[in-house]
């Protein structure tokens, strides 16, 4: 599925010269539609994965990040010796993008690999992006989209969590709920 979701942006890279390479990670997207039609779902250790599971989703990034850099050798492999590919590829000149898990990830192997000169993040997983992961030598492009109502809940609960112990529950019961009405 997650291919799918940017056709529209690889329909506009290919016809200016860009070369465009995607990558699955199947078993972790809710489906998978493979192009002769068949489907997959999701595996079930990741769908029931918990989102505060951070051991379990560093995992994940750690694998993602090896997929991408095994794809990276991969193409550097097809540059050298294909005989329909060899040549094609600028390989020291990549633009990495990733969405969710996948801008974790690709912001991840930016900060090991040089082949990439260029990140774009779309929406990435930050929680799983650690303080260690500065790339100050490649450009990042972050788009995000707006704080859902669920977030800004969310957020509001945890700023909520940290107030003083001394109040007592009468006082921040009508805020809360005022909160939860907005949201829905």
């Amino acid at each position: 599925m997650e291919r799918d979701m940017y056709l529209g942006i690889i329909a506009k890279l290919i016809p200016r010269g860009f070369m465009v390479v995607t990558i699955s990670a199947p078993h972790e997207s809710v489906f998978t539609v493979f192009p002769d039609g068949g489907t997959i779902k999701q595996a079930a250790a990741i769908a029931e994965l918990a989102s505060n599971d951070y051991a379990g989703w560093s995992r994940l990034l750690e694998s993602r990040a090896h997929l991408i850099t095994a794809v990276l050798e991969y193409m550097d492999t097809l540059n050298r010796s294909d005989s329909e590919l060899a040549g094609l590829f600028d390989i020291g000149k990549v633009a990495a993008m990733g969405h969710s898990l996948g801008g974790a990830a690709v912001l991840e192997v930016a900060k090991h690999d040089n082949r990439i000169k260029a990140v774009i993040l779309l929406d990435p997983s930050f929680h799983l992006i650690r303080r260690d992961n500065s790339v100050s030598s490649v450009p990042v492009l972050l788009l995000r989209q707006e704080t859902s109502r669920f977030i800004m809940v969310i957020t509001m609960q945890l700023q909520f969590m940290t107030l003083p112990q001394k109040l007592q529950p009468h006082s921040w019961r009508p805020f809360l709920i005022g909160v939860l009405c907005l949201a829905m």
